[in-house]
């Protein structure tokens, strides 16, 4: 990617842009996800099982993913402060894959949250502004800042325009090892491990502005 380990690089921190998806005037309500890929890293630490009090998950279970916890902790904690937190509203977000091969070995709960990752299901909806069905889309186009171009993060050229793959929330037909993410051409499609870092991140959250 152009940078060395072992040297030290320099990066310009600047305020985060975002893209509203969707948006209530009647309430002041704001369904926003990052313009850029802000971030390059791992869904979760493992691509095997593991457990959490007891009872076991997949790699792709997204209620007790790294990426979950790092949105809604340290993500949430470095980039806003407590101000700007007062307008970020919980989402319940649905988990399941598109398809409807959830058995009883897999847990797809639904979670709240400050801060998470889209859907399959939302990156191929026409509500948020993205062409339906999981074909290639310029919508889906997002660029790499510098510092996930670091950490890994491979940058496209495509029509002229900059683009790399970036991660949703889910599988797409429940499988246990492989996680869901949007390719720098903008097709929708399944099959990155859940513990490779060099994928990118671009968060979304829910706004509710004073009138």
């Amino acid at each position: 990617t152009g940078y060395k380990p072992g040297t030290i690089h320099y990066f310009l921190v600047q305020p985060i842009a975002w893209k509203v998806l969707k948006s209530d005037p009647t309430t002041n309500t704001y369904f926003l996800q990052t313009e850029m890929i802000i971030d390059s890293r791992s869904f979760h630490y493992t691509n095997d099982t593991y457990q959490v009090d007891g009872k076991t998950y997949f790699a792709t279970n997204y209620e007790h993913s790294e990426i979950r916890n790092w949105l809604n902790s340290e993500f949430i904690d470095l980039c806003f402060t407590d101000e700007e937190k007062a307008f970020i509203q919980e989402t319940i977000n649905k988990n399941e894959p598109v398809e409807n091969y959830i058995t009883s070995d897999l847990d797809f709960s639904d979670t709240t949250d400050y801060f998470f990752l889209l859907s399959y299901q939302e990156v191929i909806s026409t509500e948020y502004g993205f062409l339906n069905g999981g074909l290639c889309d310029s919508t889906r186009f997002a660029t790499a800042t510098d510092l996930s171009n670091a950490k890994g993060l491979i940058k496209h050229t495509v029509n002229g325009k900059d683009s790399s793959i970036w991660l949703t929330r889910n599988s797409y037909e429940a499988d246990r090892f492989a996680i869901n993410y949007v390719g720098y051409d903008g097709l929708a499609i399944n099959d990155f491990y859940p513990d490779a870092d060099n994928v990118g991140i671009r968060p979304c959250c829910t706004i509710t502005l004073n009138k």
